[in-house]
């Protein structure tokens, strides 16, 4: 048994782990390859491997197609780990917007935010990239007036020391370098909706949607950013452009303020965060790969810099990196399947973004190389990889995916290729296996995993969720009906709540 703490005095997970007996199963594994060991040459051959640390605006990134241990070796991470450097707020709003349809309490909420990021203390801001429209110039001189000295960022200049600013502002203006301020360790509010992704506040929001936000709620009234508002108010008094706030939030956000949307594509109506905050050093958004098979995984990042590798392939972004495993024979075999573990990050893709898989039935017979499958980004709004039939979609997990091999197949080639741009944009793929018929199920885990959203917290689980109040032996009860992703809304988290998946 093992804890995973959420929430300080608000929830807190318990995650059981209990086995179960394997599934009777007919198949036969044909071939299997774990990238545990060093294969390229001799079990599969790759254009485009290798690692590469980049100098990205003053930051170290890596850029790799390579196994996931010569990235690690190097002291670096697969996955997005950043800890915020300075306290962070994400907000709702725009550089355009006309000071006359902010309401009092707005201009509240903004000053009571930006007292909040630099602990009311005054000095240096930079805007960035420049103070522009009439929202811009109205917070300049609230800014001014409260004792900051503003001045616009000369973005082709290097920051200075984050101990001598008091705050940044990434404003609407979407010529902002991207990751500028992703390790800065000078504060940072946050309305550049096209951008959120990079500096990892938020998922990307919509930027410069004309429309009335409606209602705001109050969600955390007990944060200093609260104090003096009501539980209720508007935030501007007619429909007018605006950068949202994207719906996907770090885990350590802390949801302030909300609104009520109308969905154009579902129709529904959704709570979706005005304003969100992150306190210094704790998670941004991303998350580390996990739930490999062994010791290692291949992985691609950046996979569009073409100093990667040194072997001739991939100099061009429209080339993408690739890694072929040797021919397998399934000569005569039946209900041939490939089973594979994908993951990717979820932050940033975009439509040109793609890993895909390709087959060749007869090694070097008459037929080529044909896609089985490609996963990429559903939508231009959403960024993260899903199937062909909009289904398995990815994220840092490791999970299985499993597509029938055409009948008639005899030296079957597999070929997995990938394409992306930043370095944000990784994806991973483990444990390859060709196999005839069901694989035999590993004992089932229970895992869960939290996410703060806007409405409260989100439990994405395998298994049987159980709700408790306390950690005593048979306090545990099911919770009927309860199918992942699973919300609990924040007028439920009263007092000390815990929660576990357990098997079934």
């Amino acid at each position: 048994m093992s804890t995973r703490p959420a929430f300080p005095g608000v929830a807190r997970l318990l995650l059981l782990l209990l086995a179960a007996a394997p599934p009777v199963s007919h198949a036969e594994l044909l071939h299997t390859e774990d990238f545990n060991t060093n294969g390229d040459g001799i079990r599969y051959t790759t254009g485009g491997a290798g690692v590469v640390l980049l100098t990205v605006e003053g930051n170290q990134e890596p850029a790799y197609w390579n196994r996931s241990t010569e990235v690690t070796g190097l002291g670096e991470t697969v996955g997005v780990v950043v800890p915020a450097a300075g306290r962070r707020a994400v907000l709702l709003f725009q550089s355009a917007v006309p000071a006359a349809v902010l309401t009092p309490e707005a201009l509240q909420l903004i000053d009571n935010t930006v007292k909040w990021l630099t602990g009311n203390t005054p000095g240096k801001v930079i805007v960035s990239p420049a103070v522009s429209g009439e929202g811009d110039v109205l917070l300049s001189e609230r800014l001014t007036a409260a004792g900051y000295s503003v001045t616009d960022d000369n973005v082709a200049a290097a920051l200075p020391g984050a101990a001598t600013v008091a705050l940044t502002i990434a404003t609407s203006d979407a010529t902002i370098p991207p990751t500028r301020f992703t390790r800065y360790g000078a504060p940072l509010l946050d309305f550049n909706a096209a951008n959120h992704d990079d500096v990892l506040t938020s998922g990307i929001g919509q930027a410069n949607l004309v429309f009335d936000p409606g209602e705001i709620t109050i969600a955390d009234a007990a944060h200093p950013i609260a104090a003096g508002l009501p539980g209720t108010f508007r935030f501007v008094t007619e429909a007018v452009g605006l950068d949202t706030v994207g719906t996907l939030l770090p885990e350590s956000a802390k949801v302030i303020a909300t609104y009520q949307y109308i969905n154009p594509d579902s129709g529904q109506e959704e709570t979706r965060p005005l304003l969100a905050v992150i306190e210094r050093n704790a998670p941004l958004l991303g998350g580390v790969f996990r739930g490999f098979e062994g010791a290692g995984f291949w992985a691609g990042a950046d996979l569009n810099e073409p100093t990667i590798s040194a072997d001739g392939c991939c100099t061009l972004p429209e080339e993408p990196r690739q890694l072929t495993l040797n021919p397998v024979n399934v000569a005569g075999k039946t209900d041939v399947r490939l089973t594979v573990a994908l993951a990717a990050t979820d932050i940033d893709f975009e439509n040109s973004d793609y890993l895909r898989i390709l087959i060749d039935p007869d090694g070097a017979g008459p037929s080529g190389f044909t896609q089985l499958v490609n996963f990429t980004t559903p939508t231009a709004s959403d960024k993260f990889f899903a199937d062909d039939a909009g289904n398995n979609r990815l994220s840092v997990a490791f999970r299985d995916v499993s597509y029938p091999i055409p009948a008639g197949a005899t030296q079957l080639v597999v070929r997995i290729e990938a394409s992306t741009t930043f370095f944000n944009e990784i994806v991973g793929f483990d444990n390859v296996r060709i196999h005839t018929g069901d694989l035999a199920q590993p004992p089932p885990v229970p895992s869960i995993r939290l996410t703060r959203q806007a409405a409260g917290l989100t439990l994405e689980f395998t298994g049987i969720l159980q709700r408790s109040s306390t950690l005593l032996p048979g306090s545990w009860a099911n919770i009927q009906g309860a199918a992942s992703p699973y919300l609990i809304p924040q007028s439920e988290l009263i007092g000390r709540n815990f929660f576990r998946a357990q098997a079934p």
